[in-house]
C-alpha cells in the first residue's frame, strides 16, 4: 500500500513538474501509457487481478486458491491502482494474502485440512482490517458440510479468538504506523447535528432513495457488462484494457474526482460541499459509479468498496442540501445502504460507516442496513431470481 502511493505520488504529482506538462495533458497520458501496460499484462501474464467474489467462489468450489501465479498477480493488481483506475486496493490485497495463506498451509508439515481455511480467514480479515482501518472480519462463509462446521464448540471458541485477536493486532498495527509516518486516515468524523421530526420523516423515503441509488450502481455494471459481451471485448482483454485506459482518460482529465479509488478525495469534497454544488456533487457521485464500473470491465480490476463509501457520501450531502435535512442523517441511512445493496452485507456496510458518524447516529445507520438487506432479498432478488 505504501508503494502504491510513492509511485502514484511520483506519476501524478512530481512528474508533471519535472517533464512541464499539464494535469490535463499529464492525465490523458498516464491514463493511455496505463492502458496500454495493462493491457499487454492481462496478454501475457494472465486475468489478474480477480475481483473478492471470484476468489470466494474459486475457494468454494475448489477448496483451494491456485498460488503459483502471485507474481504476476501482484504486478497486474498493481498496475491499475497507480494509473488511476477508479478502484480499490482490497481485491488486489485480498487475493495476494489469500494465496500466500494457502502456500504457508500447503508447505508446514504435519497440517491438517482446516489449517488452510483458518489461514485464509484470519489473514484475509487482517488485510481488510488494514485497508479499512477498521476491525473487519473475514467475507468468507463456509459451505455447511465444511469440516469447519462440524468442529467442537471449544475450538470454534478458540477460532473466534484466534480472528479476533488477529483483527485487532491489525488494526492497532495499522493506527501506530499511520501515527508514525503521521499519515491521516481517511476516515474522520462527521458533525453531530439536531435531529428534528421533519429528519425522521423522511427516514422512508431517503431509504428508499438508497436501494434505488444501489440498484443503480450494480445495474449499471449489468448494462456495461452487456455491452462488454455484445461488442466481444471481454474476449480480448488486451484491447478492453486500452478501450478503458481512453474511457477513463477523457474522464479523469475534465473530472479529476472521477480517478483512484476515491479514499484520499472525500475528506476533501466534503469540506467543500457548498462551493462544489448539488448539481456537481451528483454529477461526480453518477461519473464515479460509471468509472468504476468501466474500470472493472475493461481489466482495470480491483475493489469498488472505496468507490461506493466516496459515491454515497456524495450523494447524501446531495440529498442533504435538496431536502433542507441533517447530512450526517443523510449519510447515516445513505451511504450505509447503498454500501448493503451493493455488497448484500449489512454489518459490513454498518462496521465502514460506524467510525464516521457520532454514537447517536449509530442506530439508523443499523436501522437502515438490516431494512434494506430484508427488502431486496425478499423482495427484489428473490422475484428476479423467480422470473
Amino acid at each position: 500500500m505504501s508503494l502504491i502511493n510513492l509511485s502514484s505520488n511520483f506519476l501524478w504529482q512530481e512528474l508533471p513538474y519535472i517533464i512541464k506538462v499539464s494535469d490535463f495533458i499529464m492525465t490523458i497520458i498516464l491514463c493511455i501509457v496505463g492502458g496500454l501496460i495493462i493491457g499487454f499484462c492481462q496478454k501475457f501474464l494472465g486475468l489478474y487481478p480477480k475481483e473478492m467474489e471470484e476468489i470466494l467462489h474459486e475457494y468454494k468450489v475448489t477448496k483451494t486458491i491456485d498460488y503459483k501465479p502471485l507474481p504476476k498477480y501482484i504486478i497486474c493488481a498493481f498496475l491499475p491502482l497507480i494509473f488511476g483506475g477508479s478502484i480499490g486496493p482490497e481485491a488486489g490485497l485480498f487475493g495476494m494474502v489469500a494465496m500466500l495463506s494457502t502456500f504457508l498451509s500447503v508447505k508446514i508439515k504435519n497440517s491438517n485440512p482446516e489449517l488452510k481455511e483458518e489461514f485464509i480467514e484470519a489473514s484475509t480479515s487482517a488485510v481488510l482490517t488494514a485497508i479499512f482501518q477498521v476491525p473487519i472480519f473475514s467475507l468468507f462463509s463456509y459451505d455447511k458440510n465444511s469440516i469447519y462446521k462440524v468442529q467442537p464448540i471449544f475450538k470454534k471458541i478458540l477460532n473466534y479468538f484466534t480472528y479476533s485477536c488477529t483483527v485487532l493486532s491489525a488494526y492497532f498495527i495499522i493506527k501506530f504506523l499511520n501515527n508514525l509516518i503521521h499519515k491521516e486516515s481517511f476516515i474522520f468524523k462527521l458533525a453531530s447535528n439536531h435531529i428534528s421530526n421533519k429528519d425522521l420523516l423522511l427516514f422512508i423515503p431517503i431509504l428508499i432513495l438508497s436501494i434505488i441509488i444501489g440498484l443503480s450502481f450494480n445495474y449499471m455494471g449489468h448494462i456495461i457488462e452487456c455491452i462488454c459481451k455484445k461488442t466481444k471485448i471481454n474476449l480480448n482483454p488486451f484491447m478492453a484494457a486500452i478501450i478503458g485506459g481512453f474511457i477513463l482518460a477523457f474522464l479523469g482529465a475534465y473530472f479529476p474526482l472521477t480517478l483512484f479509488s476515491g479514499e484520499h478525495a472525500l475528506r476533501e469534497v466534503i469540506n467543500n460541499v457548498g462551493e462544489l454544488g448539488i448539481p456537481y456533487l451528483l454529477l461526480i457521485a453518477f461519473l464515479k459509479m460509471l468509472a468504476t464500473k468501466i474500470s472493472i470491465n475493461f481489466r482495470w480490476v480491483g475493489g469498488q468498496i472505496f468507490p461506493i463509501i466516496f459515491t454515497s457520501f456524495c450523494i447524501a450531502f446531495a440529498l442533504s442540501g435538496i431536502l433542507k435535512v441533517d447530512p450526517t442523517y443523510v449519510v447515516a441511512i445513505t451511504a450505509t445502504g447503498v454500501i448493503t445493496v451493493v455488497l448484500r452485507k449489512p454489518i459490513i456496510a454498518i462496521v465502514l460507516i460506524f467510525l464516521f458518524l457520532p454514537m447517536t447516529y449509530w442506530i439508523f445507520a443499523i436501522v437502515s442496513s438490516f431494512s434494506i438487506n430484508f427488502i431486496i432479498n425478499k423482495f427484489i432478488y428473490k422475484t428476479s431470481l423467480n422470473l
